[in-house]
């Protein structure tokens, strides 16, 4: 399996565990990130495959910095979702987000 078929498995699966829609062209159509959610929750993410530490270490932070500028753009919120060289998958957001999206997890 290459690389970009890789990228399009986990992009699926996170659109399958988070009730997410893959956007066209993985957002390159139109400057968007690779998913949103189905129930119109205003939100992009990028879910990336990282093979090695040094593209992890590199990239990770142009990428969210393209992410939180596409966000700004169309004033939403965001997350990165990446799955590294040793099989973690991790999330990246702004902590204001995280506080807003686990509200109902946090409360009591």
């Amino acid at each position: 399996m290459n690389s970009r078929d890789r990228g399009d498995q986990f992009e699926q699966k996170i659109a399958k565990l988070l009730n997410m829609k893959q956007t066209a062209n993985s957002g390159a159509m139109f400057d968007d990130a690779d998913l949103r959610p189905k129930n119109g929750k205003r939100v992009i993410a990028e879910a990336k495959v990282k093979n090695t530490q040094g593209t992890v270490q590199a990239h990770v932070y142009t990428e969210i910095e393209k992410l939180s500028k596409q966000a700004d753009k169309i004033g939403t919120d965001w997350f990165y979702v990446i799955h590294d060289r040793s099989g973690r998958e991790l999330v990246i957001c702004e902590l204001n987000f995280f506080a807003e999206a686990t509200e109902g997890y946090f409360s009591e």
